[in-house]
């Protein structure tokens, strides 16, 4: 098992099967759950997958995944945080000036609905950025891995309510922006406090999030009566507007200029990366 984890796909295959077998499983035994409680014990599971898989691999620790705190971490955090909710503000000051309106919506605020989107976000990162980016990275290099991972992270979009083209170009655009991200810091917290923080502060602030309405919006960002929503937002919300595509790859540059990294999270991958040579030689 420990030279099978040692190969690219054999980890990414695995943690596939993973998640499609505990959404069946859980999907097909519990009656009373949703669509998003479903995801949510699903990316649960993910997480908890990613942290074994990496110890059974030669020399392999679970700080390896980027997932365990470091002293670092806080930094990442605040990172993607602040990164979040720059990139919202962006989007909310010169939606205001073409027209838009924040107006007070009826949601509920309850813990079980932001459980459920903090997991979800921080699952499809772990999946995508910490599982399928991390296994492509080892063999085909940073840029091959981000492009596969941010299409795969596309079309997994592409059947919720509402997306077109302009939404699913959108989230190809943040998958780079957010593959950039763990490629240079070496860590998931960026990544992960970022789509948390955008999701929380998108289903609470300015309505769907994704094309869904979680129930807990607080304010609705509406468009003018004639003009530009095309720009800010369409039926989807914020995500299907041109302008967060453009703020999303102007973050893209600024990522690309990271000299901040992770030492413990890079320690743990380069003596894993001599293991795996020695493994293989």
């Amino acid at each position: 098992m420990i030279g099978a984890f040692s190969i690219w796909w054999v980890r990414v295959l695995t943690m596939v099967g993973i998640a499609l077998l505990s959404y069946s499983m859980v999907w097909y035994s519990f009656d009373t759950l949703d669509a998003f409680d479903v995801m949510t014990i699903t990316y649960a599971v993910v997480i908890i997958a990613t942290v074994v898989i990496e110890n059974a691999r030669p020399n392999g620790v679970a700080l390896a995944t980027g997932l365990v705190p470091t002293r670092a971490t806080p930094r990442f955090m605040f990172h993607g945080i602040l990164w979040a909710v720059a990139s919202l503000s962006i989007i909310a000051i010169l939606g205001s000036l073409l027209g838009y309106r924040f107006e007070a919506s009826h949601g509920v605020v309850v813990i079980h609905a932001f459980t459920r989107i903090i997991v979800l976000a921080a699952g499809e990162e772990v999946f995508f950025r910490g599982t399928i980016f991390r296994s492509l990275e080892e063999r085909f290099g940073p840029a091959i891995a981000n492009f596969c991972t941010s299409v795969s992270f596309a079309l997994l979009h592409a059947g919720n309510p509402g997306a077109d083209a302009m939404f699913l170009l959108n989230v190809f655009v943040a998958s780079v922006a957010l593959g950039i991200t763990v490629a240079a810091t070496r860590s998931l917290w960026t990544s992960m406090a970022f789509h948390c923080t955008w999701n929380v502060v998108l289903a609470v602030f300015f309505g769907p999030v994704s094309g869904y309405d979680l129930g807990v919006c607080q304010f609705i960002f509406s468009p003018p009566t004639s003009g530009n929503s095309w720009l800010i937002a369409g039926e989807f919300g914020v995500e299907q507007g041109a302008l967060t595509g453009i703020v999303l790859a102007a973050w893209c540059g600024i990522m690309l200029r990271l000299r901040v990294f992770d030492p413990y999270v890079q320690a743990a991958q380069f003596r894993q990366r001599i293991a795996l040579d020695s493994y293989h030689g």
